[in-house]
């Protein structure tokens, strides 16, 4: 060593040592610093997969769930339907035959009315006329007492209702478990977030 123009002077040879001590602090750093890189890569490549088997499992889920809830609804809409189909069948059975009576018995008192007014009005025959008179009598009043007892009962659709509640029931719990669903995805989702945000911290 030595000065020269007023500056140290270090000799070639020692320079070169120093220089390649400290080249070989700053590769050890960069080994070592490449180690970290590498395992928090491999915690990426690790929390990645991860990530895809949860998603996957979730997609199974998903699926089984909304099959499960599409074979339900599908049963439930034909219950629901076949229990509608025999409401109105039967309801409108009795109508008809409700219609049918009634229609009989108006047609039944027209020619009644008919009769009177061509055989008790004319006098020719006071006999057939008294005849025609008795037997009006009795036949309106039949008519009479059968339309006072005729009824046409139609059933509430009380099948239906029960099915329909039982419907909503079942809905209301497949909304709770899609509610459930939600959760769990946002679970995974916030857990990938934390996974990506540790492996930026570790950079």
């Amino acid at each position: 060593n030595g000065r020269h123009y007023d500056h140290d002077v270090m000799r070639i040879g020692h320079a070169h040592e120093k220089l390649r001590a400290r080249a070989g602090m700053l590769l050890d750093e960069a080994l070592a610093l490449e180690d970290e890189f590498a395992m928090v890569a491999d915690r990426l490549v690790w929390r990645r997969k991860d990530i895809e088997r949860a998603a996957a499992r979730g997609r199974a889920s998903v699926r089984s769930a909304f099959e499960r809830v599409r074979a339900q609804l599908n049963d439930r809409e034909a219950e629901l339907l076949e229990s509608l189909e025999v409401y109105e069948t039967d309801n409108l059975g009795r109508i008809d035959t409700g219609y049918s009576e009634q229609a009989s018995h108006l047609e039944e008192l027209r020619r009644l009315q008919a009769n009177l007014r061509s055989r008790c009005r004319s006098g020719e025959d006071a006999v057939e006329a008294l005849n025609t008179y008795a037997t009006a009598k009795r036949a309106i009043a039949s008519i009479s007492t059968a339309f006072r007892n005729c009824d046409v009962v139609t059933e509430a659709p009380e099948e239906f209702v029960g099915l329909a509640g039982a419907a909503r029931t079942e809905l209301d719990m497949h909304a709770e478990g899609l509610a459930s669903l939600e959760e769990a995805v946002q679970r995974l989702c916030s857990s990938g977030a934390r996974g990506r945000s540790e492996g930026a911290g570790a950079e």
